[in-house]
């Protein structure tokens, strides 16, 4: 049953234009899954951890200081996903990333709460380096 809701899951990632439901979805059908979640391990996936920070700086307003990122990525490989948590200053959220379709979404939300949610939508394709000349 979770292949099935973890391809819808993929499909919301790539396609839903209300980036709020791809996060409701995951949440609602994995989130409090402990079978899903045990299943998960830590992992430290290099493009994510050089790319986020470049994508907070897109959501976030400027800063006159250098944001510190943590990061706490879990991953389930039988489905090439990787999830994870986000704390910037005082800003909360969460990532998600399909590694075989190289796409994701991640959330940042202040602390305490505004009531206003940043969601962006990205894709970490590593292009190929040129041919030498």
């Amino acid at each position: 049953m979770k292949e099935k809701q973890m391809e819808t899951l993929k499909r919301k990632v790539v396609n839903e234009p209300d980036l709020k439901k791809v996060f409701e979805y995951f949440f609602d059908h994995f989130g409090e899954d402990m079978d899903f979640i045990r299943s998960c391990t830590p992992i430290q996936h290099e493009l994510l951890i050089q790319l986020l920070p470049i994508l907070v700086r897109e959501l976030l307003p400027p800063a006159d200081y250098t944001r510190t990122l943590n990061l706490r990525l879990l991953h389930a490989p039988e489905y090439n996903f990787i999830h994870g948590a986000i704390n910037v200053d005082k800003f909360y959220g969460g990532v998600i990333y399909f590694e075989d379709i190289q796409t994701g979404v991640i959330s940042l939300c202040e602390f305490p709460p505004s009531g206003m949610t940043k969601f962006l939508r990205f894709n970490a394709s590593v292009l190929p380096k040129p041919p030498s000349e």
